[in-house]
């Protein structure tokens, strides 16, 4: 075990971007539902959507999820078994 703690990790760290991005995102999706309440018309399916997006809770989970796959599963951190 202290070895585990001590050695190397073969585990490359995510880019700043991803790591920006995923800051970021949501942030960015309650950033685009506002803008969309500003500019659609009240009944526009795309409004519909975004302010789903956009609410803070949901926008939070799709942040977390991101977050798991790219620091996670991508970042090679977790590994599948089958």
């Amino acid at each position: 075990m202290a070895d585990q703690l001590t050695g190397e990790s073969a585990v490359e760290p995510p880019g700043f971007g991803i790591a920006v991005l995923t800051i970021l995102l949501p942030v960015i999706l309650m950033l685009l539902a506002s803008a969309c309440e500003l500019a659609l018309p009240g009944q526009s399916p795309l409004l519909v959507v975004s302010s789903f997006l956009g609410h803070p809770a949901i926008a939070l989970l799709i942040a977390v999820l991101f977050a798991s796959y790219t620091f996670g599963f991508a970042g090679g951190s977790i590994a599948i078994s089958s």
